[in-house]
This record gives structure tokens, C-alpha cells and sequence, in this order.
């Protein structure tokens, strides 16, 4: 089969293209309602004493998100709590940080839940999920298997 250099100059064009299509497609559909999940994470954090442990895992999706005044962030949650705390918090990424909207869920206990919370102003939000320690004392440590779907309705 003989080689033709013409055809390998329309593929990486044609690569390009169906990628950009493939992202607006995507940001059209969470604009549009038609998505609703942002992400997907899964861990196992353990932190024992001072800074002994360690976490393991993964997380695929968007953790910054552009959201509209009276969206609501939502994280559905599988935690296994043996110590500490799952995290579950949003913030507004480039607002002063006395002033900014930020919420913070604290999940002490093993379970399946959700969390929600309303937007209150429009602007780029960043989300995170950890494993967090409960009290002031650093030795009481962490030990959370978790799972979190993240998403905006």
C-alpha cells in the first residue's frame, strides 16, 4: 500500500476539529440543562499522628465550573467514616476571600447522602472533596473511604 502525505495533513485538522466539537457539545449540554454532572471522585484518605498516612485513588471531571446566580452545586456522597470527616466544599474562585460565597459540609458519620447549595452569585466556583481532621488536636487523624458524583442542576 503506497503512502499518501496528503491524507496525513487532513488528519490532525480533522483530530483537532472533532476534539473542539466533542468540548462545545459538552459545555452546550450544561448550559442547556441536558448534563448535570460535572464529576466523580473516589478515595481513601488516612492520616495518623503528624503527617504519617497518605491517600489513594481518583477523580475525573471539572473541579472549576463557571455557574449562574440560582444554580444549585450538588454532591452526592458513599462515605465510610472511621475517623475524622469527609469534606464537601465550594467556593467562588476570584472574590475576596473575607467576602467571597464559600460552603463547607462536614460528613462525620458512614453513609450515602447529598448536599446542595445555592449559588448566589455568577462567576467561576472551585470544588473540593477531603478526607479532614475533626477537632484541633492533629494526632486524632483521618481515616475516610469515600466517594462523591459532583454535579449542578
Amino acid at each position: 500500500m503506497a503512502h499518501d502525505p496528503a491524507r496525513n495533513r487532513t488528519a490532525g485538522p480533522l483530530v483537532a476539529l472533532s476534539l473542539l466539537a466533542g468540548i462545545a457539545v459538552i459545555v452546550l449540554g450544561y448550559a442547556a440543562g441536558w448534563l448535570s454532572t460535572l464529576g466523580y471522585e473516589y478515595r481513601q484518605a488516612r492520616l495518623n499522628g503528624y503527617l504519617s498516612g497518605g491517600s489513594s485513588g481518583g477523580s475525573v471531571g471539572f473541579t472549576y465550573m463557571y455557574f449562574v446566580e440560582g444554580q444549585t452545586f450538588f454532591a452526592q456522597y458513599d462515605a465510610e467514616v472511621r475517623r475524622g470527616a469527609l469534606r464537601i466544599g465550594i467556593f467562588k474562585t476570584f472574590a475576596d476571600p473575607d467576602g467571597r460565597p464559600h460552603f463547607t459540609e462536614y460528613v462525620r458519620t458512614s453513609g450515602r447522602g447529598e448536599v446542595t447549595y445555592r449559588i448566589p452569585q455568577t462567576g467561576l466556583y472551585t470544588m473540593y472533596f477531603d478526607g479532614s481532621v475533626l477537632g484541633k488536636e492533629p494526632d486524632r487523624g483521618i481515616d475516610v473511604d469515600y466517594s462523591v458524583r459532583w454535579g449542578m442542576r
